[in-house]
């Protein structure tokens, strides 16, 4: 990737729209535990051992290993718009030995999931990346199951 390239490549990874997937690393810094760490989030969330829960827009896998930790008999869903980041995702988890836990490549607006399929969907700084947020919105709905939680939480 020449200097033109990454230049436009931070250009993206600061302003609104997707964040590219070649600044995978900025996501697994350090300094982000002080916005919300992975600890703090599951702490935030009602999560259960026999949970299924979908994170929408994965990304690296910051938060997947807590959360894959909890729902150690339930399923986590990894769900993102980039296969890279999702590769990225699933090596960690491999590394840390969690088998609990799938990944999706498809776009927020339309999930890839039945009806009630979920009992939490959770997503951490990706509202703002989703095209058509109603849309997200009425589709998390429609996987949940009655009664279930969506988390939205934005920095």
């Amino acid at each position: 990737m020449n200097v033109s390239d990454w230049v436009s490549t931070v250009k993206n990874g600061l302003g609104r729209g997707v964040f590219p997937h070649q600044l995978s690393f900025v996501l697994d810094l350090p300094l982000r535990n002080i916005l919300l760490s992975p600890r703090k989030l599951v702490a935030r969330l009602p999560l259960a051992a026999m949970n299924n829960v979908l994170e929408v827009g994965a990304g690296s896998g910051f938060y997947s290993i807590e959360v894959a930790r909890v729902v150690s008999e339930g399923q986590l869903e990894l769900l993102d718009l980039q296969p890279d980041m999702l590769k990225r995702a699933r090596q960690k988890l491999k590394v840390s030995g969690f088998t609990n836990a799938g990944c999706t490549i498809a776009d927020a607006s339309h999930l890839p999931f039945k009806q009630q399929s979920f009992d939490i969907v959770f997503l951490v700084t990706v509202l703002g990346e989703i095209t058509d947020q109603n849309l997200f919105l009425r589709e998390a709905d429609r996987v949940l199951t009655p009664g279930g939680i969506l988390s939205i939480s934005e920095h």
